[in-house]
């Protein structure tokens, strides 16, 4: 009969579908692996106010972990390697949120007694926790990142919304 032809059609139609969805997928997963150069900028609030500019640069490597999530390992230039794994859903990564040592330099004018000032510099550690997405964009992935954490030594906060790393593969 025409509707079990009509049936039988879609049924083929279907199948095609997926499997062209399931060979897109693993291609754009498996495009991802690599090794990439990072930048990152944005601004920081330490304890609410003390706005800074946070400046990095690093390189980041993405392997894959199984079907469906990758490991992505960012090594800073001037700091550690922290990692954390993503999974890959329509053209972006879905970070889970992972933890990081942060080192923040700011200068601090100080008085003194006879009237003169002078800067110091002051360099903070803090743990923070990251977390975010990106967007997947040929050989450039643009993260949106969120920081929050507190410092090491003290109660010093440190926050941070709108954080954005831009990777490209080399």
């Amino acid at each position: 009969s025409n509707n079990m032809k009509l049936f039988q059609h879609f049924r083929y139609a279907l199948i095609a579908c997926t499997l062209i969805c399931i060979t897109a997928c693993e291609n754009t997963t498996q495009s991802l692996f690599g090794s990439y150069s990072y930048k990152v900028s944005g601004k920081l609030a330490i304890d609410g106010s003390r706005e800074m500019i946070s400046d990095e640069i690093g390189s980041l490597e993405i392997i894959n972990l199984n079907s469906d999530t990758l490991l992505l390992a960012f090594n800073a230039e001037e700091g550690g390697v922290f990692t954390t794994q993503a999974i890959v859903e329509n053209n972006q990564l879905i970070l889970t949120p992972c933890h990081r040592l942060l080192t923040i330099s700011y200068i601090v004018t100080e008085s003194s007694l006879l009237g003169g000032t002078s800067n110091r510099t002051i360099y903070k550690d803090f743990q923070v926790e990251v977390y975010g997405d990106a967007t997947i964009y040929d050989q450039t992935i643009i993260f949106n990142l969120q920081y929050s954490g507190k410092a090491l030594d003290s109660n010093s906060t440190i926050k941070g919304n709108n954080i954005t790393l831009i990777a490209k593969k080399e």
